[in-house]
């Protein structure tokens, strides 16, 4: 979210920090990224089975 620490963000983030790492002004603009963020864990949850 808006002035969140983008270092401390990657920091925690599991790798790849490119992919893992959101960062939005606001939670309005969550909606924005809901698909490919669904889409992401469900590709990673597949990866796993």
């Amino acid at each position: 979210v808006k002035d969140a620490d983008k270092k401390e963000l990657r920091a925690i983030a599991s790798p790849p920090e490119e992919t893992h790492v959101y960062n939005v002004s606001d939670f309005s603009f969550m909606f924005d990224i809901m698909e490919k963020l669904t889409r992401s864990v469900c590709e990673r949850i597949s990866e796993l089975n």
